[in-house]
């Protein structure tokens, strides 16, 4: 069982659910949140430090991981959940180069960095990586561009790693989660409608109706959405595991998704994630 863990986005509901979970199981958390502020939204608990790290910058990154190894003082880290992303959604079309780039450089260079940092720490310890991934990693549909193409990006970089890796006693795990009833799936549907709302006539003119149908499938998945507090204790669990899957599938609509694009055409499935 994982004893000393790194989550890294700790201020996202995903992230704060696994802190708050590992620190009731006995855990040792080394939480990872953008700035000061976020770690007074938490109670104060002896097991839980927090560091501050930025996807974007890599020297972010690598004094995170030293400053818990200072930390730490010779005892190992023994499992890392990565929950760390951002999403906006854009119309590629009208999308700003910047825009992706910057998604890119979170979600995936980001991630790629906090991979390679964990790596030589937990081929010490045995422990297991989790990286949370998402449904849009094996489709994808309107206005979600950026978020899928870094995902789709993680996916090629975690099954690579996994095949480079083999044998060398740790092990990469890749969570495909499903919506999750959080702030993140709210802001999508919001920043959807201000994406309209900014949008020249042309865009509103060709795209609209489009991304309002989008809008709308996604409060459906709302229904569905399992709770940030599930997806944090399945996400405990998978590390824990002694002999890890290397993939898992979290929530009803990610299961049903991940049937729907081993059983229909392509056509058929962007009929159904267009709405």
């Amino acid at each position: 069982m994982a004893s000393n863990i790194l989550v890294t986005g700790a201020n996202g509901d995903i992230g704060r659910s696994v802190v708050n979970q590992a620190l009731a199981q006995g855990k040792r958390v080394f939480a990872t949140v953008r700035n000061k502020a976020h770690c007074e939204t938490f109670e104060p608990h002896n097991e839980l430090s927090f560091i501050l790290m930025h996807l974007d910058d890599a020297d972010s990154i690598r004094s995170a991981y030293s400053q818990i190894d200072k930390r730490l003082a010779g005892q190992a880290l023994d499992g890392v959940i990565h929950c760390a992303a951002i999403q906006s959604p854009a119309c590629v079309e009208f999308m700003k180069p910047e825009h992706l780039e910057q998604t890119l450089r979170v979600n995936t260079i980001g991630s790629l960095l906090v991979m390679q940092q964990a790596f030589s720490r937990l081929r010490i310890s045995g422990g297991n990586l989790v990286i949370a991934s998402s449904i849009w990693g094996f489709v994808t549909g309107p206005a979600l561009c950026p978020y899928a193409a870094s995902k789709w990006a993680l996916e090629a970089l975690i099954r690579s790693a996994q095949c480079e890796t083999k044998g060398m006693g740790f092990h990469i795990c890749a969570a495909n989660i499903g919506a999750v009833q959080s702030r993140m799936l709210h802001a999508h549907v919001d920043s959807i409608d201000q994406m309209l709302a900014d949008g020249d006539a042309e865009m509103h003119e060709l795209y609209e109706a489009c991304f309002q149908r989008h809008a709308a499938m996604v409060r459906k998945f709302n229904s569905l959405a399992t709770s940030a507090d599930n997806v944090g204790l399945k996400l405990l669990g998978i590390i824990d595991r002694s002999k890890p899957s290397r993939n898992y599938t979290i929530g009803i609509d990610a299961h049903v998704m991940r049937f729907l694009n081993w059983l229909l055409p392509r056509s058929a499935l962007d009929k159904v994630l267009s709405g």
